[in-house]
């Protein structure tokens, strides 16, 4: 069974509130807690141990009915793979491929329940691919697409840009392909990482095979 990302359905703003959720139902003139709120009551009914833990205990506020779970983010403590790579053993490269060779399988059986183009970025904007646009290319982003041959044609098309020189008086349209019936249009498209590059992959300092994070 896959996961299902419905990214019509999430709010586009830093921070938001659900009014027609059951508490404000129940509730219409009541404003939520502030975070301030539910961490002092947080040290009134629990321990000054639990209550700054990363996980501390629920919050029941039974005047509202509510229960308020929250924690502690902590900033990612790592070095990234290009950094420690050159001091890795090879056990150790061969513990970080598996643990990344899992990690991207499972992004890959994630599916996208929206009305996005089929081939675009999450939020259903052009994509950005660093081996496709980086390095100082001057094609545009790419897509969105609606297909995969949509997106076949267009790597097609602009891997032609520069040809012109070479064929004088032709349009990129009338430049000879040779390359075209290469792609399969049958392709299935997954969910991945746009740019996986050692810079973007963190590991723990200490287990180099361990992956702490991936980035951008």
């Amino acid at each position: 069974m896959t996961a299902s990302i419905r990214t019509n359905v999430l709010p586009s703003q830093a921070n938001a509130i659900f009014e027609d959720s059951s508490f404000f139902r129940r509730h219409p003139d009541v404003l939520l807690p502030t975070l301030s709120d539910v961490k002092a009551e947080c040290a009134m009914q629990n321990s000054s141990a639990l209550s700054e833990a990363m996980r501390p205990p629920p919050v029941m506020h039974e005047s509202l009915g509510l229960v308020v779970k929250f924690g502690r983010m902590r900033q990612v403590h790592g070095v990234t793979v290009e950094d420690c790579w050159p001091r890795m053993t090879e056990e150790q490269k061969g513990v970080l491929w598996n643990n990344l060779m899992d990690m991207v399988s499972k992004l890959r059986t994630l599916s996208r329940d929206s009305p996005h183009p089929l081939i675009s970025r999450i939020d259903g904007s052009a994509l950005y691919d660093v081996e496709v646009n980086g390095n100082g290319d001057k094609r545009p982003w790419t897509g969105p697409f609606d297909s995969v041959k949509a997106l076949h044609d267009w790597f097609a098309m602009t891997s032609k840009m520069g040809f012109e020189a070479i064929w004088p008086g032709r349009t990129l349209e009338e430049i000879p392909d040779g390359f075209r019936h290469l792609f399969p249009d049958d392709s299935k498209v997954v969910f991945t990482h746009g740019d996986l590059h050692p810079t973007n992959i963190m590991v723990n300092p200490d287990s180099p095979g361990q992956i702490v994070a991936i980035i951008d």
